[in-house]
């Protein structure tokens, strides 16, 4: 027996439901999980501690130095003159792309692919 094309849409939309009661339970988890984080560091921080643990755990505090841009043209300069474009992470921006393509616009070196969505809501 083939089931029907509203039966599985019915199906999607009911296991959509479930993930997105889990998402919500792993969004409560990850916000508990950093404010733990928070704590562990001012606690270890007080105790001039940079490592250490429990019975079941091992911690370590480490600063990490990261990027961050606070002059855009300077930066974009910095690499153009230099060929650093390995500064950059390599992907295009979808959504800017679209609104190249919805003026007419052709992007050099950019491909147009097509990836197939279903979409599904509850009524």
């Amino acid at each position: 027996m083939t089931r029907t094309i509203g039966v599985i849409a019915d199906e999607v939309l009911t296991v959509q439901l479930k993930i997105k009661k889990k998402e919500d339970e792993v969004k409560v988890l990850e916000e508990k999980e950093e404010l733990l984080k928070e704590e562990l560091r001012t606690v270890a921080t007080a105790a001039n501690l940079t490592s250490g643990g429990g019975k079941k755990s091992k911690f370590t505090i480490d600063p990490l130095i990261v990027p961050q841009a606070s002059n855009w043209d300077l930066f974009h300069a910095y690499i153009y003159d230099n060929k650093y474009f390995h500064l950059l992470q390599r992907r295009p921006a979808v959504k800017a792309c679209q609104e190249l393509w919805e003026q007419g616009a052709a992007i050099p070196g950019i491909d147009k692919f097509t990836v197939i969505k279903v979409n599904v809501k509850g009524v």
